[in-house]
């Protein structure tokens, strides 16, 4: 005897605007209060914490790829931003992320670092803001957990 099981969704990817990349900025405030939408100066939409516009630790960012959201980035209340991006569209770049967040009353002078789920590894800095670019979601994943473990003092 064997027994087959298929998953069923009960609406299709249109119906849930999968691929809407303004999606969260509607969803997500309705899911944490301290949430806010607002848009990067080449118009990429951002959602920020503004319960963390106080912090003196590193600002932690977040880019992930819009078909496959990390879930990492839904349920930590550390990250003081994230965006997604879409395949072919010009993506909101560290510098962009940073001014973003200091615009919006956020402390910047400790530094920000901007996590991507990207198509190849790579890191970067410049002064106050350091980017890494991590093969795939479940890599963000991993980088984001290893940096919300950290102490303080070492980020």
């Amino acid at each position: 005897m064997s027994l087959v099981v298929e998953q069923t969704l009960p609406y299709t990817n249109t119906q849930l605007q999968l691929e809407d990349p303004k999606r969260w900025t509607r969803l997500f405030p309705l899911i944490r209060p301290s949430i806010k939408a607002v848009e990067t100066s080449n118009g990429q939409p951002v959602v920020v914490d503004t319960a963390l516009s106080g912090s003196k630790d590193v600002l932690l960012a977040a880019i992930g790829s819009i078909g496959n959201f990390s879930s990492k980035i839904l349920s930590e209340s550390h990250l003081a931003a994230f965006t997604t991006e879409q395949y072919g569209k010009p993506a909101a770049t560290a510098e962009n992320i940073a001014k973003t967040l200091k615009e919006n009353g956020f402390t910047t002078e400790n530094g920000v670092m901007v996590v991507r789920a990207g198509s190849k590894t790579d890191m970067r800095a410049i002064p106050g803001v350091a980017e890494v670019t991590v093969i795939g979601e479940l890599k963000l994943d991993h980088v984001l957990s290893l940096l919300l473990a950290a102490k303080p003092e070492i980020k």
